[in-house]
Parts: C-alpha cells; sequence; structure tokens
C-alpha cells in the first residue's frame, strides 16, 4: 500500500469551506480510482496562510511538524503558489528532517509557469515535476518509482 501525503497552503477566510477548491478536486479524482484503499490511500495536511501570517517557517512549525511520521509517505506532494513559494525549500528540508525519504512531488502554478532550469536550481531536492493539471499526474508520479533524477509530468 503506498501512502500519499498532499500539502498545500490555502488561502481560507473565516465563514468559507475548509478545503479550496483545487484540493478537493484532486482529492475526489484520486479516491475514486479503482486503486484507491487498496493500492495507495492519499491524506491531506493544509495550512491555512491567514493564520500563518505572525509565524516564522521552520521555527514554529517544528512542534507541529514533529507530530507526524513522515516516514510513513512514500509519496509527499506539494503545491507551490505565488503566496507560499517562499515556503517550499524550508518546508522540504524540515520533512526530510524528520525522516522522510520518499518522492517529492511539486505542482501548483509556480512550478507550471517556470522552466525546467529554473526548477531544478528552486528546488533540488524535488524529484517530480507537475505541469498543468495535477490529476492524472500526481494519479501517475504515486506508481512511479523515486527517480535519479527530476522528472516533469504533464498530462
Amino acid at each position: 500500500m503506498k501512502n500519499v501525503l498532499i500539502i498545500s497552503f490555502d488561502l481560507i477566510r473565516k465563514g468559507e469551506v475548509t478545503q479550496s477548491l483545487s484540493i478537493a478536486s484532486l482529492l475526489a479524482y484520486l479516491r475514486s480510482d479503482h486503486r484507491y484503499g487498496e493500492e495507495f490511500t492519499v491524506y491531506h495536511l493544509p495550512f491555512n496562510m491567514f493564520h500563518l501570517k505572525n509565524k516564522r517557517f521552520p521555527n514554529d512549525f517544528d512542534d507541529y511538524l514533529s507530530t507526524f511520521r513522515f516516514e510513513k509517505f512514500d509519496t509527499i506532494a506539494i503545491f507551490a503558489y505565488v503566496w507560499n513559494e517562499y515556503l517550499i525549500k524550508a518546508l522540504i528540508d524540515r520533512i526530510k528532517f524528520f525522516g522522510f525519504g520518499g518522492k517529492i512531488v511539486l505542482g501548483g502554478y509556480q512550478i507550471s509557469y517556470s522552466s525546467r532550469e529554473k526548477l531544478k536550481f528552486d528546488y533540488p531536492d524535488a524529484d517530480i515535476f507537475i505541469i498543468g493539471y495535477a490529476e492524472k499526474s500526481l494519479l501517475q508520479a504515486i506508481f512511479l518509482k523515486k527517480p535519479k533524477q527530476p522528472l516533469q509530468l504533464e498530462l
């Protein structure tokens, strides 16, 4: 059984639904796959950016991140947007510090609109970059072995 963790940095205001449309769509797609529950499962770790404005990364996050058993996941997918791009590299460092040794998959607008060279430079610890819509590409990435060189997926 493959275990996947999706980490998102969302902008959810008080009174709104607690999950962004993009994450809800992605989770629905993955959970509707016939292999879900038998060959893989997906968990979601959301960070609401409105609650993070006075927090310092990674110092204020280590207590929270240390409660997760990152070593139990095969794949961690992180979504990069303009409002959280500055956190991505530090987050990857921290989850590796806390025991993660699997595949790092990056997707989102900041990934889709960057060149391959820039992605390799900005995110040297990422294994797979998803360009465009993530549903099919993330499902494919879940079943790929950890690549020796970074891959770009675009389906």
